[in-house]
């Protein structure tokens, strides 16, 4: 029974006292008179909002109020009238029992003695009405013959039955939206029984349906869910049982939780009161939503620590403007607090907020619309700027997918400071080749000149020009002359070496036979240390001979390079321990380049002297402050200029020697 029902039954109640009241006074009346107690019954109920009405011992109505001829269709009746009239107008046949001059319902009343009640349905004017009409007997009275049998009245419930169908065609709407619905449904009435449930409750908790039919109270599913292990686990399951049921009476709000089972599910539980008594619980699976928020959580996590980690400053503004994504290197570069970041400030708030850092601007507004304009409509560009502590900022934005706008941020400051550094001393070397060219030029010329007129004035005398010299007169200008030409030519060599570290020594690009110069090279030594009993031994392997004019032919310089194999072999010959002499050899390797090597006949060659001449970082003691040195580093170089690369290869089972290697048929001019 609805709190409604209850309602109407206390008023069905208070009406039947009333009408009784109402009997006892129309009864008191026609003891006194027939009109007095007519008109004090239609004063009383006239002004009653229901129809009333009494009924004599023949079962016919004898008295009525106005709501009950107004619903008959007899407006005058209320009106003051002849009681001739009146009983003419009580003669009409009962509105709520049209087919019968009598109501059954009042007959029942009489014979049972008690007061009777069923619903009954009207169409005045064509309007459907539903009414609960009500027949009660009235007490017997003997000394009055015109007593009224019974006292009967209706009450208008047309209104009370339209919310009842609207409210069970809401009901039935309801129960089939949450049929439809994923999550379980389950509501249990003020007794603890199952009252309704969907079938999503059923499959949350494999449940068979028939077993929830039956209308199980809260604590027998919960046992027969712990039966089953799809329960949270708990050290006391008797006060978790407790505490669940206490809900039905405790709870006043809506309780959420979360349900961690042992099969890994996750459901959110929420557990509402019922209006009408009872709680409704829903149990909705979370579980994969819960795994999304974690990997969520976790990608978050990693791309933050990631992010942290670059040494490039990030900031990611969505398209409306604002901070989406940050990291700490872009709040040290360009000032802002990391907190105040977090709330997404607007571009124009930051770059405002940064003013101070781009002193260096000249047209700030300029400035500023440039920046706005850049995240709101990003474009893929890059460039630089300079912060007011003269920090070089390299930026860059980058358009996402999404039409937000991606900007890093690199601190170039010690970069562009070391390339800077680097560019000055590249121009002051620039400047110093060029001096050192200028210098040398200078001082060849200056030196050239009077060595020049030492040559010819020491080739005249020894000419006899200035008339005949004596023996020894002959000899000091010979060794004028010698030294003359040694001279000049260690002014050539360092000229070369100049313009070769300068570049702009000059190369010839020919083929040069290396085969034939090399064996015109060896017999020039050979035939030069010949009165020192030193031997020079020449040997091309078959392989020369065979591929001679091709493999072993290279484009370069032919002079010049003739000039670096003599210096070569003369260095090597003066870093024997003996005068055994060397033995010179050109082979094809596998890589089809030509190799020279150069070897000891007998003993063993200085490493000091060989070392000076491959890297130059070695000077030997040997060499060091000997003219020799500056034709040595000429040599090297040149050889470095045919693609020649020079090896020491000192081994325990093979002598020392040298190698030296061709690996580039070009020259670099």
């Amino acid at each position: 029974m609805t709190e409604m029902d209850a309602l109407h039954g206390v008023m069905a109640i208070a009406i039947v006292i009333l009408a009784s009241a109402l009997s006892i006074v129309w009864i008191r009346g026609q003891k006194g008179s027939s009109s007095a107690g007519g008109g004090r019954f239609k004063r009383l109920t006239d002004s009653l909002p229901w129809p009333v009405w009494l009924r004599g011992p023949d079962g016919k109505v004898v008295e009525a109020n106005r709501a009950y001829w107004e619903l008959a269709g007899v407006p005058n009746a209320q009106d003051g009238v002849t009681e001739g009239k009146a009983k003419e107008l009580l003669s009409v046949a009962d509105p709520f029992f049209p087919k019968s001059d009598t109501s059954p319902l009042a007959e029942l009343a009489v014979r049972s003695g008690v007061a009777q009640s069923e619903s009954v349905v009207l169409a005045p004017a064509g309007k459907r009405l539903v009414f609960d009409v009500t027949e009660a007997p009235v007490a017997e009275n003997s000394s009055l013959q015109d007593a009224p049998a019974t006292i009967g009245f209706a009450r208008d419930l047309t209104d009370l039955e339209a919310a009842q169908g609207e409210l069970a065609r809401q009901v039935a709407a309801q129960e089939q939206m949450l049929e439809g619905m994923d999550t379980g449904i389950a509501i249990y009435g003020p007794d603890k029984r199952l009252r309704w449930f969907n079938e999503a409750y059923c499959k949350v908790w494999n449940i068979e349906e028939d077993v929830l039919l039956d209308q199980p109270t809260w604590g027998t599913v919960l046992e027969r869910l712990r039966e089953r292990r799809v329960l949270p686990e708990t050290a006391d399951f008797r006060a978790f049982k407790r505490r669940l049921e206490a809900l039905f009476t405790d709870l006043l709000e809506p309780l959420e939780e979360y349900l961690y089972l042992p099969d890994e599910r996750t459901f959110k539980r929420v557990i509402s009161p019922h209006p009408l008594g009872g709680l409704v619980m829903s149990f909705e699976d979370v579980t994969d939503r819960i795994a999304l928020e974690r990997s969520h959580n976790t990608l978050t996590a990693v791309q933050r620590m990631t992010l942290d980690s670059l040494q490039e400053g990030v900031c990611v503004f969505g398209s409306d403007g604002r901070v989406k994504l940050f990291n700490e290197v872009y709040a040290k570069l360009l000032g802002p607090d990391s907190s105040w970041l977090e709330d997404g400030p607007h571009v124009t708030e930051l770059v405002d907020r940064a003013k101070e850092r781009f002193s260096g601007v000249t047209d700030w507004e300029s400035f500023r619309s440039q920046v706005v304009d850049a995240v709101a409509e990003p474009k893929p560009r890059n460039g630089q700027m300079t912060l007011s502590e003269g920090q070089v900022i390299e930026y860059r934005y980058v358009p996402l997918p999404d039409g937000q706008c991606l900007i890093l941020y690199l601190d170039v400051t010690d970069s562009t400071r070391v390339a800077q550094a680097l560019n000055e001393r590249n121009e002051a070397f620039d400047r110093a080749d060029l001096l050192k060219v200028r210098f040398i030029a200078s001082v060849s010329h200056e030196l050239r000149s009077p060595l020049n007129a030492i040559m010819g004035f020491a080739e005249a005398l020894d000419a006899g020009i200035a008339g005949p010299l004596p023996d020894r007169g002959l000899g000091y200008v010979s060794n004028i002359l010698a030294a003359s030409q040694d001279l000049n030519r260690l002014i050539g060599e360092i000229l070369d070496l100049a313009a070769l570290q300068a570049g702009f020594l000059e190369m010839a690009q020919e083929p040069i036979d290396l085969g034939r110069i090399l064996g015109a090279a060896c017999a020039e030594v050979g035939a030069v240390r010949a009165n020192l009993d030193v031997d020079v031994e020449y040997e091309a392997t078959s392989e020369v001979a065979v591929s001679s004019g091709i493999e072993n032919t290279i484009i370069g310089d032919e002079q010049r390079l003739r000039h670096a194999l003599l210096a070569l072999l003369e260095m090597f010959l003066s870093a024997l321990d003996t005068k055994s002499g060397i033995r010179v050899s050109l082979s094809i390797a596998d890589d089809a380049q030509p190799v020279i090597k150069i070897a000891p006949k007998e003993g063993r060659p200085s490493v000091e002297t060989l070392m000076s001449f491959v890297d130059p970082r070695e000077v030997g003691a040997s060499l060091r402050g000997r003219g020799s040195e500056v034709g040595l580093t000429l040599a090297r170089h040149v050889l470095e200029q045919h693609g020649a690369t020079i090896e020491v290869l000192p081994n325990r089972r093979v002598p020392v020697h040298i190698e030296c290697r061709f690996s580039s048929q070009d020259i670099d001019t």
